[in-house]
């Protein structure tokens, strides 16, 4: 860039043309001197960078190489255990073979022994179904001689049984009539008492009843002899009283 020209100041006075031209080329120095600071700091600026990418490139380098080396190490020990996958699976086939071999010899001789025992346990069963068919005949006989037996104490039970209600009805009929007699004979003798009773309880009523009339006429009696209309009136009402007075006498004689 082409240094920029000062402005120049106006003084008073004349100025020479030397030192305008001193002037100027002091101006164009210091231009050029700030543009070289300004290309330093950014060679500065371009060497650290330069020196930052150089040394993010060497770490990357070194990690790219170590990366490397592990995978070259990995591969190795994939390939190892790829080769020791392959034989221990060519082992575990053949003992698979092997264990395959045995278990057919066993399952043969399993199924041999399975089938003789079924034979054995056939036959186990066909004798013992057999026996329990004689058992289940021998117990059908004791059954029905049981049965025949519990009929026989049954009916013999219900002889004796029949026999028994009938004695204890006879007895019990004997023993009614007893208790209807002597409860008869009791509700008769109540019935008497309280004939009796009441005999008593009505005459002593006739007598009290007997008495207060009695007593009645007494006194009218008494209050009418003062007069003689009365005296007649009284002696017609006391002679029915004289007559009652038998009555009253028969009435305690029969008590």
């Amino acid at each position: 860039m082409p240094p920029k020209k000062s402005p120049k100041k106006q003084k008073k006075g004349k100025v020479t043309e030397g030192d305008s031209e001193k002037n100027e080329l002091w101006a164009q120095m210091m231009a050029l001197r700030e543009e070289v600071e300004k290309t330093k700091k950014q060679k500065e600026i371009l060497q650290r960078e330069r020196d930052m990418l150089t040394a993010s490139w060497e770490v990357a380098e070194r990690r790219l190489e170590e990366t490397q080396a592990q995978l070259r190490v990995r591969r190795r020990e994939k390939e190892q255990q790829e080769n020791d996958f392959l034989i221990q699976s060519t082992r575990l086939r053949e003992q698979l073979a092997h264990v395959q071999v045995e278990h057919f010899n066993a399952l043969s001789e399993l199924k041999l022994e399975i089938a003789a025992s079924q034979c054995c346990r056939q036959e186990a069963l066909v004798r013992r179904e057999n026996q329990l068919r004689q058992n289940r005949a021998a117990l059908h006989r004791a059954l029905l001689e049981r049965r025949s037996e519990v009929e026989k104490s049954i009916s013999n039970m219900t002889r004796k049984h029949e026999d028994n209600v009938v004695e204890m009805r006879h007895d019990n009929a004997t023993v009614l009539d007893q208790i209807i007699e002597s409860r008869m004979k009791n509700c008769q003798e109540i019935i008497a008492d309280h004939r009796r009773l009441l005999d008593k309880e009505l005459a002593s009523t006739y007598k009290h009843i007997l008495s207060k009339i009695i007593t009645r006429f007494q006194e009218v009696f008494t209050d009418g002899e003062r007069d003689d209309d009365e005296d007649d009136e009284m002696g017609n009402l006391y002679m029915p009283s004289q007559a009652l007075e038998p009555s009253d006498k028969a009435e305690d004689s029969d008590d």
